[in-house]
């Protein structure tokens, strides 16, 4: 009897065992130990993450706070776009310093281009002014005997009938009769012709000459770049200054929002 009694207490003891509910998992508590990265959970109204708290080096999986997750985010990005500016700065001043000191050293070479264009200019302007006043000597010489102007055919004629530009009494008789002139007329024909060839070689020589002073104006230039990238270097200088020194600060601030919200109270 007593046995029977002591079977059915045992069976009614795992009865009651079999049907208890299983004992519920440990509740997340914020800062405390989690699992799985990643998971996310809501405690006293506010949302966690499984995560290693950012503030700390040598952090373990706990429940941290999504705003200190999202303000560290946004501490890196501050970081990074500061690292990126004064990087950035310094390659802004070395290639400003490389094309310095490349003027640098060309200043002395363009300076004696620029001497040698200007006394070619020189040489080249004398001598084209010297033409142009021969040339309007040879024209009055020409008007004298009432020639004012020449055909391009009579030209052509001339300057084929003496290629050397001095003409023989034959040659200068064989072009008075082709153009119907006298003799005087004929020479100031050729008169003009000369002047028309001289005032031309006149007019290369001053052009010839004003390249050569546009060349050594473009010489001088190379002393006045250098000056205006030395101001320039030191305006960007200063701006590059201003831009780091505002992420420096968005560094700083963001590390403060951030420590704030990772702070763990213990």
């Amino acid at each position: 009897m007593r046995k029977r009694q002591l079977f059915v207490a045992l069976a009614s003891i795992s009865l009651i065992l079999a049907l208890a509910p299983a004992p519920l998992a440990s509740a997340a508590n914020a800062n405390g130990k989690c699992g799985k990265s990643g998971a996310t959970a809501k405690i006293g109204g506010k949302n966690y993450i499984c995560s290693k708290n950012p503030k700390f080096k040598k952090a373990k999986l706990t429940w941290v706070l999504k705003d200190c997750v999202s303000a560290n985010k946004a501490h890196l990005g501050a970081l990074k776009s500061f690292n990126e500016t004064e990087s950035s700065t310094q390659k802004a001043l070395d290639t400003l310093d490389a094309a310095i000191k490349s003027l640098e050293l060309q200043i002395p070479i363009d300076k004696e281009r620029a001497a040698k264009e200007l006394q070619s200019a020189t040489t080249n302007r004398a001598i084209g002014e010297a033409r142009k006043k021969q040339a309007a000597g040879f024209f009055e010489q020409a008007k004298a005997v009432g020639v004012l102007a020449v055909s391009t055919a009579w030209t052509i004629q001339a300057n084929t009938a003496a290629r050397d530009g001095v003409y023989t009494p034959a040659e200068k008789a064989m072009l008075a009769q082709q153009w119907g002139l006298t003799p005087a007329q004929t020479d100031g024909v050729l008169i003009f012709v000369s002047a028309e060839t001289i005032d031309k070689r006149g007019d290369a020589f001053l052009a010839a000459a004003a390249k050569n002073e546009k060349n050594a104006a473009a010489y001088a230039k190379t002393e006045s770049t250098r000056e205006n990238l030395i101001s320039q270097r030191s305006a960007t200088e200063e701006t590059q200054k201003a831009l780091v020194s505002i992420s420096k600060g968005d560094v700083r601030t963001t590390l403060t929002v951030r420590n704030a919200a990772c702070k763990v109270k213990r």
